[in-house]
């Protein structure tokens, strides 16, 4: 039993990774496919600042966007991921609609996954504790 619950655990936390590998790179391509706005053109975005796109990507790289390294740029979005997944929250707020949308459906859908895993786990450990019990009983 305790060997099926190590390898059931190890599964879901591959699963949790490669899920806010996914989500990362959907977070990072939805600032991508964003209208950039016209240059020189500021906007009032829902946070009541006003930039040139409303994009969590303008908003976390001021000047930047497009031209800060790939890596920072995924690394911000695998932050933001891994944030909303273990419901602890992410520095990075969406700024668009589309990115709030986006960003309920990942809420919900991750606190839905991290209380599945952490359901096995508690399994797991439980039916550990039951192995335990009893051979210190035979």
């Amino acid at each position: 039993v305790l060997q099926h619950g190590r390898v059931l655990v190890r599964l879901l936390v591959m699963i949790f990774v490669v899920c806010g590998h996914w989500i990362a790179c959907l977070w990072h391509y939805l600032a991508l496919a964003q209208d950039e706005g016209l240059p020189g053109v500021l906007q009032m975005c829902k946070t009541g600042v006003r930039m040139q796109s409303c994009r969590w990507l303008d908003a976390h790289f001021p000047g930047l966007a497009h031209r800060a390294p790939v890596t920072e740029r995924y690394v911000s979005s695998l932050w933001h991921a891994l944030g909303t997944m273990t419901t602890t929250g992410s520095t990075i707020t969406p700024v668009s609609t589309l990115e709030e949308i986006v960003s309920i459906f990942l809420s919900l859908s991750a606190a839905a996954g991290f209380s599945i895993l952490a359901a096995n786990l508690a399994g797991v450990v439980a039916a550990a504790s039951m192995d335990r019990d009893l051979v210190t009983m035979k």
